[in-house]
């Protein structure tokens, strides 16, 4: 009953991920260690906060889960309910988890808020304390979050802070200007520019913001900064950002950062 299978899954993590209730009472009454963990760390509670089945999560924890086990990644399944908005699954293991901060707490939260754009929320999170710079399982912090997703206004509130991390950086190393420039937000490039944005970072594959360029409108943005722009960067095939739209087609990407 506590066989794994190659990503070290438990007969009881399959039947949380695939939210069936009678299928976890079974294997818990087959005694399923419940406590075990995935190739990630991972437990079956943590499993059931990140998708929100509050029923099975309430069934493990009578069976004696431990809410304040952290993951390879530093994650509670507090923090994992609170990333991904699970908000009654935040305040019944509240109740069980003494361990993680509520700093912490917020600070998932607030990575959900920002995805979503939701001001008001950000803003509530912030006053409780929230940790700004917190991440998800990806390493998305609330401000990459929002800068993927266009949330201006939130970009604008979390820039005000004076403990934001800028440049924090996601698992391939991409920062919130890399995330904007990817999805064609302009504006909040500019936001994250002014703010002090590193222009020329490169992600894990080498790649600075300016090789994801997608749309004219970004291009110009970044041409307004281009004191701050090493165009001479190159990627691993030996391209500089300019040599690279040239190749992928987008010539007039290419002739507007051209007029550097």
């Amino acid at each position: 009953m506590n066989i794994s299978d190659t990503f070290q899954e438990t007969p009881l993590i399959h039947c949380v991920k695939e939210k069936h209730l009678q299928n976890v009472e079974l294997v818990l009454r087959k005694g399923a260690k419940v406590n075990s963990t995935d190739s990630s760390g991972m437990t079956a509670l943590m499993h059931a906060a990140l998708l929100g089945t509050e029923e099975i999560a309430v069934k493990l924890i009578e069976n004696g889960a431990d809410a304040a086990i952290k993951d390879k990644k530093e994650m509670t399944a507090i923090m994992y309910a609170g990333c991904h908005g699970k908000k009654k699954l935040v305040t019944l293991l509240q109740k069980y988890d003494k361990q993680t901060s509520q700093s912490q707490i917020e600070g998932s939260l607030l990575i959900y808020y920002s995805k979503k754009g939701n001001l008001k929320a950000v803003i509530d999170a912030i006053e409780k304390g929230a940790n700004v710079n917190s991440t998800d399982e990806k390493k998305w912090s609330p401000l990459i979050s929002a800068s993927h997703y266009g949330r201006l206004e939130v970009v604008q509130e979390l820039l005000k802070q004076s403990d934001i991390d800028i440049n924090a950086q996601a698992m391939m190393n991409t920062t919130a200007l890399h995330h904007a420039t990817r999805q064609c937000h302009p504006e909040i490039v500019h936001e994250l520019i002014s703010h002090g944005a590193d222009i020329n970072h490169q992600d894990r594959f080498g790649y600075t913001p300016l090789f994801y360029i997608q749309d004219e409108e970004t291009a110009h943005t970044f041409v307004r900064f281009h004191e701050k722009i090493n165009f001479d960067l190159k990627n691993p095939n030996n391209l500089t950002a300019i040599e690279f739209h040239k190749k992928e087609k987008r010539l007039k990407i290419a002739e507007i950062l051209e007029q550097k």
